[in-house]
């Protein structure tokens, strides 16, 4: 399915034939199971991701491109540039060399608003099944389990994030993907979750990405659950 929304999404928004070509000679590298992904193959996973939140924000008419090398993505609004490192840690041991890796490449990013963005994927770290169904009773039961996760995860983590970022500026973007299993007439769905944390900008500045982001992803308290029928997401 991912596949298919990337086609949808580049049929939509035509990219640089270089940068696709090599992207997807990363990707090929990549397993089709996730249970079995190699935890050292880190190049595979974060380009599969870059490529899922690329289909993703395109999906919602936003001027999103795929960069080479860096940023790997470059989302712009009215206000605000958004440089875009993403990442896929294989699991909770690896997210703050992962979180590492992008503060450094998010030093290159400058200009006049620009806002340094590290986007991560989390289904490997939140969920200790490899293949990422969600067994839930309905959609509200599904969304509010993610919402506890998260939150579970943001208070475990937080110490770690703020050691790493440390007094850099800039915006993290937590994503979860996963299908959903429910116990109603719609058997299946897509759920996609995003929440997010500003670090060390001026207040003015942090209100204002927040308002962006909200025109940008219609959200509450800062976070979205999306769910559509498998197949057609």
């Amino acid at each position: 399915m991912e596949i298919c929304n990337l086609v949808d999404a580049l049929e939509r928004r035509p990219q640089e034939k270089t940068i696709i070509k090599n992207k997807l000679v990363d990707l090929a590298k990549g397993t089709y199971l996730l249970s079995e992904e190699n935890p050292a193959d880190t190049k595979a996973r974060d380009t599969t991701f870059e490529l899922s939140l690329f289909s993703f924000l395109q999906a919602r008419g936003l001027d999103i491109n795929i960069c080479e090398p860096n940023p790997d993505l470059r989302l712009k609004s009215e206000k605000y540039t958004y440089e875009i490192e993403c990442k896929r840690p294989q699991s909770v041991n690896s997210l703050e060399k992962s979180i590492k890796k992008a503060t450094k490449q998010l030093g290159r990013s400058s200009g006049n608003n620009v806002i340094p963005t590290i986007a991560l994927s989390l289904d490997q770290v939140l969920f200790e099944r490899k293949d990422l169904i969600l067994d839930s009773k309905d959609e509200t039961s599904a969304s509010n389990f993610l919402n506890t996760t998260f939150e579970l995860f943001l208070r475990d983590n937080l110490k770690m994030l703020q050691k790493v970022i440390n007094n850099k500026s800039c915006l993290v973007l937590y994503y979860l993907s996963c299908l959903v299993g429910f116990k109603t007439d719609i058997p299946m769905a897509n759920a996609t979750f995003i929440t997010g944390n500003i670090y060390n900008f001026e207040d003015e500045l942090s209100h204002s990405v927040f308002e962006d982001l909200n025109a940008l992803i219609p959200q509450s308290s800062c976070s979205t659950s999306i769910f559509n029928a498998a197949g057609t997401y």
